[in-house]
């Protein structure tokens, strides 16, 4: 099994998440050759994300990220919590002296 290099990658800047979106397709349209009669894939992937209830798209306002319900907010923490007790029951084992130091190093 091949060992993880410690490698610091760079810091993701702050930027509004409209910026971030505007900036991801932009890269995308440039970069990959999209046709222009191809269909809109941005209208598409809303559709997507509609459907899978993540947003809600509202006439004349766009797109809107749906709330989570309190009920819905604890089902993810509490499912979070048990798979990170899985995964480092997992990983434990194929851990050695130097990867607990670092994970209590306060850096």
């Amino acid at each position: 099994m091949a060992t993880a290099t410690t490698t610091k990658s760079a810091p993701i800047p702050r930027q509004c998440l409209s910026a971030a979106v505007v900036e991801r397709l932009r890269e995308k349209i440039l970069h990959c050759g999209r046709v222009s009669n191809q269909q809109n894939s941005v209208r598409e992937a809303l559709s997507h994300l509609a459907a899978e209830g993540l947003i809600k798209i509202v006439a004349n306002r766009g797109a809107v990220v749906c709330a989570l319900s309190p009920d819905e907010a604890m089902q993810l923490f509490e499912t979070r919590a048990v798979l990170e007790c899985y995964m480092l029951r997992c990983a434990i084992p194929n851990m050695k002296a130097e990867d607990f130091q670092r994970a209590e190093d306060p850096r």
